[in-house]
């Protein structure tokens, strides 16, 4: 029979709240004071310090020495406990985006217990990073099947279908999601971004606003609507609504890259830089930060210092998340080409056009080809990768990558189908 303290700890976990997850953490440690050699509750230790993390709520350093201690303290008493091997795959792949290593537990997971669900809900995002969508799915509707209630299941069914392009299903199990837990913040960022694709910014609008009257102050929320009005080309606003957030939080930027990787949308590169480096210097296998630290550094102007932060990022994504590094790669082509150097910026588009499609990889060709004034093929890319729905695409009206083309009848019409209106808005 399970410990009920550690069921309790399940249940909060499974909210991915910040609130849940903090009450998660105590109880799974009230657990062990009853069981010292409870393994299910180390387990559950190491998932809490993970999400902990990835809410920006613990530093990495601390959060990953603590998630893997839990988990192979764990493994130590109860080798064959699948909730351990499964904390441990969790560690590999959010800590070290280690997917091979990830990907080996996950599989020794559902041998020993086939009907855990969050396994199979992680060897999802597995294989989505693999390119393998349709089995993907599959395993995220096992998830579903396996346990209906959990809020998260119906978000990675969800976010299969939107990867699919299948927008309308994936809104619908963002709803469910919704239904079960209204303070899921993480399924109302899923839902925003899928009606912003669909071109509807207003309901989009909608959604940011309902978490807010919820939880006013959730910074999360309050970052979400921080993207959604720079996306719009309501940049000031943007900014304002990130004030509201570090306001909130004055240490926001040095938990999460997501700080730089807005005040770079925002057009603020130095505030940018300032944040990121913080980040990178606290976190140096953050690969998202390495990542918009680029930008940060392009858009600046210093395009040297942005292929070396690409390089960072490819290495740390190095055998691990194929969409990262084929974004990082066509960081490195569009800075090749801002330092004059367009037979390397070439190499790197040969080696995008090389890469087996992926919908994402159409939007990565465009904007080397775009930099490489190349407008004809930049603007075909760019509509194959609408076509495909791709999530980027949605952003182009606060990518300064398009500065120069604002006028354009190709990228106004494009426009026109994302439902962003005017450019000069």
């Amino acid at each position: 029979m399970k410990n009920l303290w550690y069921l309790k700890g399940r249940y909060f976990l499974h909210k991915f709240t910040e609130e849940g997850l903090r009450k998660a953490l105590e109880h799974f440690e009230r657990a062990l004071e009853i069981e010292p050699n409870y393994a299910a509750a180390y387990a559950g230790i190491a998932d809490a310090y993970t999400f902990l993390m990835e809410w920006g709520l613990v530093q990495p350093q601390e959060a990953q020495a603590k998630a893997k201690e839990a988990a192979e303290k764990a493994l130590e008493l109860d080798d064959s406990l699948a909730e351990a091997h499964a904390s441990l795959a969790l560690i590999h792949l959010v800590f070290e985006e280690a997917i091979e290593a990830g990907e080996r537990e996950l599989k020794r997971a559902l041998e020993l217990n086939p009907s855990y669900a969050p396994a199979h809900l992680y060897y999802a995002h597995v294989l989505q990073a693999q390119g393998r969508m349709e089995e993907a799915l599959v395993e995220s509707r096992k998830a579903l099947e396996l346990d209906p209630l959990f809020p998260f299941s119906h978000v990675g069914v969800g976010r299969m279908l939107q990867d699919m392009g299948r927008l309308e299903e994936a809104i619908e199990h963002y709803r469910r999601a919704l239904e079960l837990e209204p303070n899921f913040v993480i399924a109302r960022f899923d839902l925003v971004r899928a009606k912003q694709l669909i071109g509807d910014w207003s309901g989009a609008e909608a959604e940011i606003k309902e978490a807010l009257a919820l939880d006013p102050k959730n910074l999360w929320a309050h970052m979400l609507y921080a993207y959604h009005l720079i996306y719009a080309g309501r940049r000031e606003e943007g900014l304002a609504e990130l004030e509201e957030a570090l306001e909130l939080e004055p240490e926001l930027g040095q938990r999460t890259a997501e700080v730089g990787s807005l005040l770079c949308l925002a057009r603020c590169y130095d505030r940018a830089i300032e944040q990121l480096e913080g980040r990178v210097a606290l976190a140096p296998k953050d690969g998202l930060a390495h990542f918009s630290l680029g930008w940060a550094y392009l858009w600046k102007g210093e395009p040297e210092e942005a292929l070396a932060a690409f390089e960072r990022a490819r290495a740390t994504f190095a055998g691990g998340h194929r969409q990262l590094d084929l974004w990082a790669t066509a960081g490195s082509g569009v800075a090749y080409a801002r330092m004059g150097q367009r037979d390397r910026a070439v190499r790197v588009l040969q080696d995008l056009l090389g890469r087996p499609p992926q919908k994402d990889r159409s939007a990565a060709i465009a904007r080397v080809y775009l930099h490489l004034g190349e407008l004809e093929q930049a603007f075909r890319w760019l509509e194959k990768a609408f076509e495909d729905k791709d999530p980027w695409v949605r952003t182009i009206k606060a990518q300064p990558d398009f500065d120069g083309v604002r006028t354009h009848p190709r990228y106004l019409a494009l426009l026109g189908k994302l439902g962003l209106g005017d450019p000069q808005s």
